[in-house]
């Protein structure tokens, strides 16, 4: 049972946030992410980030690392609370080849550009040296250049990966500047080794041992030798054997399981009764007068997945931002009405049945991910907007943003997204669009979780683009 969870040496940045995401805990559980020994980041919804639990002030990195289909590894060799500095090696080039050095949410302050390296399927080897106030960096022997380090305080090693399903990662080891310290981490499932090794072998004898008795009579008998007996009994034990080791190998350890053993992780993701119990708790009480009450409607990323604490959802940084302006002494509240996976027609009725007691003054609508039927989308959407329409709230629809990263179905995403404009013309409704408005920033920080959820630079960058269009927002455009 080889799994980050048994392996226990690196931290999972995704798992243990408050606005959990799908996926995480089932990256540190189940065999998925360490099948044949290796770490393959690409897994379980991609851009996973694993962080070493042991600080250390780095002086040697070194580690062999395969990428396949466009994809890109971050080494993070210093990250602490207040940042990172790492190193980006890729495939994309969308995103280059480059030192990289960030603030704690996750945007890039210096990127530094490396001799860029055509990288094939095969296997890769990264050495990075300490020299002064700067890490070498060698690939395959070959030097690409320096990276500067943040400061000389013991700080973590990190992994983090990109939106490709192949991001390998294997034989990795740290040492510090003082040579005390000395990490050397296989993925292999070394701590039973020894145990298994000697009940197999356990097994093995008991299984010689019935053979030898079971054909003692007949080997008297007839005067033949135990050889015969003995090589039939291997191949009836190395056959199913092999058959299991294989199906292990290239078939199950590579499976989603749909059980999950979550052990002690929380599961921080709200279901529909959470979402409803909270906002009725806001309809309860009286609306402040003067203050203007903007209610967000949509799925999981309406909801916040992704943030690490409310204060650092991106509706909670919007409100903040609304509320500072200079140019405005007009209270603002942002409420999020979003529920994990839901549809437009679940939304619509939730709606009509629940929250149009709240008395917002602004709908924002921010769909488009989790509807598949297109037909239904379309009904649902006009049908919301018509409702709205007729208590006389304002509404603005959002194509809701994803990662263009490794996406071969976006164009049932952007169909989507046509189809929301098409309904905003018809209606005379305004639109404001983040997906582009992301897309443009792709490479300014880590935006993405995986291809809805925004990491916390994400969730800030969302926050901006809708303060940017406030007057759009607020209806004084």
């Amino acid at each position: 049972d080889n799994t980050l969870h048994r392996n226990g040496n690196w931290v999972s940045s995704k798992v243990g946030i408050e606005y959990g995401i799908l996926g995480s805990v089932a990256f540190l559980t189940t065999r998925t992410a360490l099948n044949r020994e290796r770490l393959n980041l690409g897994v379980w919804h991609k851009f996973h980030e694993v962080v070493h639990r042991r600080p250390l002030r780095l002086a040697a990195l070194d580690l062999d690392f395969r990428l396949r289909r466009a994809g890109y590894l971050v080494v993070l060799f210093q990250k602490d609370a207040e940042g990172f500095a790492g190193i980006r090696l890729s495939r994309n080039p969308d995103f280059p080849t480059a030192c990289l050095i960030g603030d704690a949410v996750g945007e890039f302050s210096g990127r530094e550009p490396l001799i860029d390296e055509a990288f094939d399927d095969g296997w890769h080897h990264l050495r990075l040296r300490l020299t002064g106030d700067r890490f070498s960096v060698t690939l395959n022997e070959r030097s690409l250049g320096t990276c500067a380090r943040r400061h000389g305080d013991p700080a973590s090693v990190g992994l983090r990966g990109s939106g490709a399903k192949h991001i390998y990662v294997d034989n990795v080891v740290l040492e510090d500047v003082d040579g005390t310290v000395r990490v050397s981490e296989s993925f292999g499932n070394t701590r039973s080794f020894l145990a298994s090794g000697l009940v197999c072998l356990a097994l093995v004898a008991l299984v010689y041992a019935a053979v030898l008795i079971g054909t003692r009579a007949n080997r008297r008998r007839t005067g033949r030798r135990v050889d015969p007996y003995l090589a039939l009994t291997h191949l009836v034990l190395l056959v199913p054997l092999g058959l299991a080791l294989g199906a292990e190998r290239y078939v199950l350890g590579r499976r989603h399981h749909e059980s999950v053993n979550f052990y002690d992780y929380p599961n921080r993701i709200e279901d529909e009764a959470d979402v409803l119990a909270r906002l009725a708790e806001v309809g309860e009480r009286p609306k402040n007068e003067g203050t203007l009450r903007i209610l967000f409607v949509g799925g999981s990323q309406t909801w916040g997945s992704g943030a690490r604490s409310r204060r650092d959802t991106w509706f909670e940084r919007l409100e903040a931002k609304l509320n500072a302006d200079p140019d405005s002494d007009r209270r603002v509240e942002c409420l999020s009405a979003g529920i994990p996976a839901y549809t437009v027609p679940q939304l619509l009725a939730l709606y009509e049945s629940h929250w149009r007691g709240l008395e917002p003054d602004v709908v924002v609508i921010n769909v488009g991910n989790n509807d598949v039927d297109m037909p239904s989308y379309r009904k649902a959407l006009e049908g919301l907007v018509d409702l709205t329409a007729s208590l006389g709230v304002r509404t603005v629809l959002v194509p809701e943003a994803n990662t263009t990263q490794n996406r071969r179905s976006i164009g049932e995403l952007y169909a989507r997204h046509e189809a929301m404009r098409e309904v905003a013309r018809e209606r005379g409704l305004p639109l404001i669009e983040t997906h582009s408005y992301l897309d443009e920033r792709r490479d300014t920080g880590f935006l993405w979780w995986d291809r809805v959820h925004l990491a916390p630079y994400g969730q800030e960058l969302l926050a901006r683009r809708f303060y940017e269009q406030r007057a759009i927002l607020l209806g004084e455009d």
